[in-house]
């Protein structure tokens, strides 16, 4: 079994990869832009919008007990302005 790396090693692994980012989004631009395929065009915006303005925020909550309890899911469509209803 192999040991895990230590912090420095991560630590360096990171560096290492930083160093590729301004390629990485040049790459990712241009999938989004050229790729012929829709789903890489999609998965390489959803990429950069990730990088750039973070993920959509999600709320999960949870009311009752037990399994019979009612779960309301409510998800903030940030790029679409949709708000969370109110209750």
């Amino acid at each position: 079994m192999a040991d895990r790396p230590d912090e420095y090693t991560l630590t360096k692994l990171a560096s290492l990869a930083r160093q590729h980012t301004e390629k990485g989004i040049e790459t990712l631009g241009g999938l989004a832009t050229m790729h012929p395929d829709p789903q890489v065009k999609l998965k390489a915006l959803e990429m950069l919008f990730n990088r750039g303005w973070g993920t959509v925020t999600q709320e999960v909550k949870h009311s009752g007990t037990g399994e019979s309890g009612a779960h309301e899911v409510i998800i903030r469509h940030i790029t679409e302005g949709v708000a969370a209803p109110k209750r």
